[in-house]
């Protein structure tokens, strides 16, 4: 139960956010390279955050909670990506791990501030 709620306020977080930048970029505010770019600080940041706030609730072996949240948001992306594009780049594979180590080391912090 606890994962559903933080996977949902993550997806919901990085939706918000890549609407706003997607406005941004279609409005011609910001350019594209830009936009991309800040979707994918959001996230990574987000992930951080996360992380960090699972390490401070649990009591041991924080990293794997990181681990464990970074692989669910990694899978679902791979799955909407292959769903949609149904083609996967090594860009985009070393983005998923970023992801997860990401958010494994907000949880390493946040253990470790306890």
């Amino acid at each position: 139960m606890k994962y559903i709620k933080i996977y949902i306020r993550i997806i919901t977080i990085i939706f918000i956010t890549t609407f706003i930048t997607s406005s941004l970029s279609y409005l011609n505010i910001i350019n594209e390279k830009t936009q991309i770019l800040s979707n994918n600080i959001i996230i990574l940041v987000t992930l951080l955050i996360e992380g960090f706030i699972l390490g401070k609730k649990k009591e041991e072996k924080g990293f794997l909670e990181g681990i464990k949240i970074g692989s669910i948001i990694s899978i679902t992306f791979l799955l909407l990506r292959l769903l949609i594009k149904k083609n996967i780049i090594i860009e985009k594979i070393l983005f998923y791990f970023l992801i997860i180590i990401s958010s494994t080391i907000g949880s390493i912090i946040g253990i470790n501030k306890k």
